[in-house]
């Protein structure tokens, strides 16, 4: 069995552990006060809020498959925060790894990111400054706080 092959299935035995080992509400709950954690004037993508909830080795999945397994699952949850009724959940605050906030929602998002978080899109994108990526998400206190529950699931 080549090397590659068995990093695969040890990440899927791993994965298939962890998933089991938790509920999709307390997925949802994790991403849900991450996304609230998250400070002023920043955003961060679903693809980065999937790291943190499903660890960095979603990152050795690429294309359609990390899509379906790990960034798929974060954005519905996101989206499920967002159609209930409370107005406090800052949806705006995730965008695609392109810096673009969701096609659907882009209008919505620009009005909500110019007047609650102070930020102003250029050609339809959040500048580089505002965004938070894996290793920043981590210096903010209480990610880490969320970070050292979710390892308490592994």
């Amino acid at each position: 069995m080549s090397l590659c092959r068995f990093n695969r299935i040890v990440i899927h035995r791993f994965m298939s552990n962890f998933l089991n080992a938790t509920t999709q509400d307390q997925r949802r709950h994790w991403i849900e006060q991450i996304v609230r954690s998250l400070p002023k004037g920043t955003v961060t993508s679903y693809g980065e809020i999937a790291n943190i909830v499903y660890g960095r080795h979603s990152e050795h999945m690429y294309g359609t498959n990390r899509w379906y397994v790990y960034t798929q699952p974060t954005s519905q949850a996101i989206r499920g925060l967002t159609d209930k009724d409370d107005k406090t959940f800052p949806w705006w605050k995730v965008v695609y790894k392109n810096l673009q906030p969701p096609s659907h929602l882009t209008r919505e998002a620009t009005v909500q990111l110019q007047s609650k978080e102070d930020i102003t899109l250029r050609n339809g994108r959040v500048p580089k400054t505002h965004y938070l990526c894996y290793t920043d998400l981590n210096d903010v206190p209480a990610i880490k706080r969320i970070l050292g529950e979710i390892e308490t699931y592994i």
